[in-house]
């Protein structure tokens, strides 16, 4: 795919692949390809002009920095993203850069802030979570990949031996669930 698509011209198409390649690499734990993909579709994306491409390979870039102990420059490629997600009021972009820049902050031993990440990116997921159209299993299925931020907010409240605060974000991640089941009307 990547190669007919840059034989052809189709730089949207290719900056796209280029990011999912990443991704496979990132999965695969080839850290070096991962991050050699991330930044090939971010060059690509910003010649471009796509602000979410450009925002989802800072993610890609800023996940691969975590994992390789660079915190600092981790949260640098997060606010990138963020800050593209901001401008383009784009929810999960906003999100997950909130949840990154928390993940890094932690590790850094910046607890505050760390915390604050995860609070806004659980804001931006309960406010996206009343627009979710659908029956049932829609709303249901919605927090099926955003429970990272209560999961890093739970594991810094322990640590911070916040046991009942963190129980709290447990029981909150459950409840939104459990609320649209409820509202609903079965």
């Amino acid at each position: 795919s990547l190669s007919l698509n840059e034989a052809i011209g189709q730089n949207q198409i290719t900056a796209h692949t280029l990011l999912n390649i990443g991704n496979a690499y990132f999965s695969q734990a080839d850290h070096a390809r991962a991050l050699d993909y991330f930044k090939r579709s971010l060059e690509l994306s910003q010649k471009l002009g796509d602000g979410p491409a450009v925002s989802n390979a800072e993610l890609g870039v800023s996940s691969v920095y975590a994992l390789q102990g660079n915190h600092a420059a981790a949260i640098e490629a997060a606010e990138r993203a963020l800050a593209i997600g901001s401008q383009m009021q784009k929810p999960d972009l906003i999100w997950m850069s909130h949840n990154f820049i928390g993940q890094s902050q932690r590790a850094l031993g910046n607890l505050d802030r760390a915390r604050q990440s995860f609070i806004n990116a659980i804001e931006v997921i309960e406010k996206m979570r009343t627009g979710v159209v659908g029956g049932e299993q829609e709303k249901q299925r919605f927090f099926e990949d955003k429970l990272a931020p209560y999961h890093s907010m739970i594991g810094l409240l322990l640590d911070a031996k916040s046991l009942d605060e963190a129980l709290g974000y447990a029981e909150r991640a459950k409840a939104r669930t459990l609320l649209d089941v409820l509202s609903s009307g079965r």
